[in-house]
């Protein structure tokens, strides 16, 4: 017995682990090279702060990680982070946390500036061509009057 089944309807996902909800303040990260920054600089900070300072830690080791644009770095500093730091789990989550935090406001400060600085100089260029502007019409305004009056003058000889 053959049973006539219809096929199943395929579910649209395009996220398999889509999150169960997102910050504004983090939106930021969604971006590659944004995160990746981030990643770099948090990755510094782990090697300045825990790997250098540490005695367990392998010369080679050191000097491997010692170019942040290598491949692995970001993997490295992760796994020494996870693995080697001597911290509880919640430290190490407050510490990513702070330092993350602090990173996405500095960013977000900078781009603050950036936009204000840039809004400034839009206004200055703005009133400039205003005044450009209003001078050339008031030059065009003179001679109209000029005209006028000329033409004022021509009338009352006639």
């Amino acid at each position: 017995v053959v049973a006539n089944c219809p096929p199943q309807k395929k579910k649209k996902s395009n996220d398999p682990d889509p999150p169960p909800f997102e910050f504004g303040s983090t939106r930021i990260l969604k971006e590659k090279k944004q995160a990746n920054d981030f990643a770099m600089t948090i990755g510094l900070n782990i090697f300045e702060k825990y790997m250098i300072t540490s005695k367990n830690v392998l010369l080679g080791r050191i000097k491997e990680n010692l170019v942040p644009s290598h491949l692995s770095f970001i993997p490295n500093m992760e796994d020494f982070f996870r693995f080697r730091v001597d911290k509880t789990p919640m430290e190490k989550f407050n510490n990513l946390a702070s330092l993350l935090c602090q990173e996405i406001k500095d960013k977000l400060d900078k781009d603050c500036r950036k936009y204000r600085t840039a809004q400034k100089k839009y206004f200055k260029f703005e009133k400039n061509l205003l005044k450009k502007a209003g001078a050339g019409q008031q030059e065009q305004d003179n001679q109209a009057q000029e005209e006028f009056k000329e033409i004022l003058k021509t009338k009352a000889q006639l």
